[in-house]
Protein backbone atom coordinates (compact mmCIF):
# COMPACT_ATOMS: atom_id res chain seq x y z
CA UNK A 1 0.00 0.00 0.00
CA UNK A 2 1.66 3.23 -1.13
CA UNK A 3 2.50 5.55 1.73
CA UNK A 4 2.28 2.86 4.43
CA UNK A 5 5.03 0.87 6.02
CA UNK A 6 4.52 -2.81 6.86
CA UNK A 7 3.19 -2.19 10.36
CA UNK A 8 0.62 0.36 9.14
CA UNK A 9 -0.41 -1.99 6.34
CA UNK A 10 -0.91 -4.83 8.82
CA UNK A 11 -3.09 -2.61 11.00
CA UNK A 12 -5.29 -1.83 8.00
CA UNK A 13 -5.51 -5.53 7.09
CA UNK A 14 -6.55 -6.40 10.65
CA UNK A 15 -9.34 -3.78 10.51
CA UNK A 16 -10.93 -5.11 7.30
CA UNK A 17 -14.57 -6.14 7.74
CA UNK A 18 -14.60 -5.37 11.46
CA UNK A 19 -11.59 -7.57 12.17
CA UNK A 20 -12.57 -10.56 10.05
CA UNK A 21 -8.89 -11.05 9.16
CA UNK A 22 -7.54 -10.95 12.72
CA UNK A 23 -6.23 -14.51 12.45
CA UNK A 24 -4.83 -14.22 8.92
CA UNK A 25 -1.15 -15.23 9.01
CA UNK A 26 1.08 -12.34 7.95
CA UNK A 27 4.84 -12.73 7.70
CA UNK A 28 7.15 -9.72 7.84
CA UNK A 29 9.91 -9.80 5.20
CA UNK A 30 12.39 -7.11 6.18
CA UNK A 31 15.97 -5.91 6.04
CA UNK A 32 15.48 -4.60 9.59
CA UNK A 33 17.63 -7.07 11.50
CA UNK A 34 18.42 -4.97 14.54
CA UNK A 35 18.41 -6.75 17.86
CA UNK A 36 14.83 -7.29 18.97
CA UNK A 37 13.32 -6.87 15.49
CA UNK A 38 11.62 -10.29 15.64
CA UNK A 39 9.97 -9.45 18.95
CA UNK A 40 8.96 -5.99 17.71
CA UNK A 41 7.24 -7.43 14.61
CA UNK A 42 5.54 -10.18 16.65
CA UNK A 43 4.34 -7.56 19.17
CA UNK A 44 2.92 -5.51 16.29
CA UNK A 45 0.80 -8.50 15.24
CA UNK A 46 2.86 -10.24 12.58
CA UNK A 47 2.69 -14.03 12.69
CA UNK A 48 6.35 -14.49 11.82
CA UNK A 49 9.45 -12.63 10.69
CA UNK A 50 11.95 -13.43 7.91
CA UNK A 51 15.09 -11.30 7.58
CA UNK A 52 16.45 -10.24 4.19
CA UNK A 53 18.32 -11.47 2.31
CA UNK A 54 15.90 -14.38 2.44
CA UNK A 55 17.45 -17.80 2.88
CA UNK A 56 15.53 -20.69 1.32
CA UNK A 57 15.78 -22.86 4.45
CA UNK A 58 14.41 -20.07 6.65
CA UNK A 59 11.56 -19.37 4.22
CA UNK A 60 10.62 -23.05 4.05
CA UNK A 61 10.75 -23.44 7.84
CA UNK A 62 8.54 -20.40 8.43
CA UNK A 63 6.03 -21.42 5.74
CA UNK A 64 5.79 -24.98 7.12
CA UNK A 65 5.19 -23.52 10.58
CA UNK A 66 2.67 -20.89 9.43
CA UNK A 67 0.61 -22.47 6.64
CA UNK A 68 -2.19 -24.93 7.36
CA UNK A 69 -0.92 -28.49 6.88
CA UNK A 70 -3.43 -29.16 4.08
CA UNK A 71 -1.89 -26.33 2.04
CA UNK A 72 1.58 -27.91 1.97
CA UNK A 73 2.50 -30.40 -0.74
CA UNK A 74 5.86 -32.07 -1.26
CA UNK A 75 7.03 -33.22 -4.67
CA UNK A 76 9.91 -35.58 -5.36
CA UNK A 77 12.80 -33.96 -7.11
CA UNK A 78 12.04 -30.40 -6.06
Amino acid sequence: MPGFDGVETLRHIREIDNGRLQDLPVIALTANTISGAREMFRNEGFTEFIPKPIEQTVLERVLRKTLPKDCIQYHAGL
